[in-house]
């Protein structure tokens, strides 16, 4: 696997893969995806499993607006 990604750069310019930190929560992913359209497609079951970044990804993925998140 590649420890580098330059679309996922860091401030500090190191390039490594981390998990993301600070806002959004997780809380906060979580109530956005459940508030969204595609929700039916995540259950309470994926939901309790998925992690931060399983979380971003979704809200990546769909363009769900979270606070916080970049990108979407």
């Amino acid at each position: 696997m590649v420890d580098f990604d330059p679309a996922n750069q860091n401030t500090t310019g190191q390039g490594k893969l981390a998990v993301l930190g600070g806002k959004p929560t997780v809380a906060e992913l979580k109530a956005a995806i459940t508030g969204s359209g595609f929700a039916a497609r995540y259950p309470a079951s994926w939901m309790r499993a998925a992690t931060k970044n399983d979380l971003i990804s979704v809200c990546r993925i769909h363009g769900i607006a979270v606070a916080g998140l970049p990108g979407v």
